[in-house]
């Protein structure tokens, strides 16, 4: 049998720094057989239709303390705002260009569709985002350069690529009234920051071929582009809050994708800004 931290040893990018094995230890010694290379997602369950973000579970909460400092207007330019609702659009748009500090030093910058009219207009909507990017764990928020906010797209979801997060304004204001925008932007901060590096790596397909099954239909429908930001807030939910799942969830989720959880929670070992998982949830884990 391999050991759990055995599908750590090659991830194809830089490897975490901090505690390695120490998940290991948590989720124990795992038999794994021969893992074939092909891999049919269509084969497998999902414990939750639809997505992460489509559950009713409060994951992050506006009562969690954000590490945002402060937000001050830059500069009105034309910028790089990459929009799907329009195929053969123009990539350069013109934008309120805001600057984002945080207590931990990160700097984002958030370009702001000057379709809002003014520079005041578009500072408010700068400041729904900047507390939920506080909230994000340090090794995440770090990954993120520019978030790119357009007017309107009130059925148009957000979409990522590596440092960049691009919202639609009327769907993250659906998103707000649901309790959902903190989950949105950590879904999205993960293809941000760790989709090159994990997503498709080695040690993440290992880590799915030995689980077998999705947390989501979403996450099963897209095994290469969706299933570590699926994974991740679960994962992450489970480590530091675990009491934010009812016990049957969880338990459900640690035996359906154990190998992705303790994947995902070497890679949050390397954050020194997280405190160390607790004795409650060290036994949630072992549950």
């Amino acid at each position: 049998p391999l050991m759990l931290q055995q599908f750590f040893l090659d991830t194809n990018s830089a490897k975490p720094t901090r505690n390695t094995g120490t998940f290991a230890r948590l989720f124990g010694t795992l038999a794994i057989g021969w893992i074939a290379i092909g891999f049919d997602s269509s084969a497998h369950s999902a414990n939750y239709r639809s997505s992460v973000v489509g559950t009713d579970f409060d994951f992050i909460t506006t009562d969690d303390p954000s590490a945002f400092d402060s937000l001050k207007f830059v500069e009105a330019e034309s910028a790089e705002m990459p929009d799907k609702r329009f195929e053969d659009g123009p990539l350069f748009k013109d934008a309120f260009v805001f600057e984002a500090k945080f207590t931990d030093g990160v700097e984002i910058n958030l370009y702001i569709d000057q379709g809002f009219g003014s520079q005041e207009a578009a500072k408010t909507e700068a400041r729904r985002y900047v507390d939920p990017l506080g909230r994000l764990p340090a090794i995440l928020r770090k990954g993120v350069d520019r978030l790119v906010v357009h007017q309107g797209g009130k059925e148009t979801t957000a979409f990522s690529d590596v440092g960049l997060i691009v919202m639609y304004s009327e769907n993250a204001m659906q998103r707000i009234s649901t309790h959902d925008l903190e989950e949105t932007i950590f879904h999205e901060s993960i293809h941000a920051a760790w989709d090159a590096s994990y997503a498709r790596c080695e040690g993440w397909k290992r880590a799915q071929h030995a689980d077998g099954n999705f947390a989501t239909v979403y996450a099963k429908s897209k095994p290469g582009l969706e299933d570590l930001a699926e994974t991740a807030l679960f994962a992450y939910t489970i480590l530091y809050h675990p009491q934010r799942l009812p016990d049957e969830d969880r338990m459900a989720l640690q035996q359906s994708v154990p190998h992705r959880i303790a994947f995902i929670a070497e890679l949050f070992a390397a954050d020194e800004s997280l405190a160390p998982v607790t004795l409650d949830a060290e036994s949630a884990i072992n549950q």
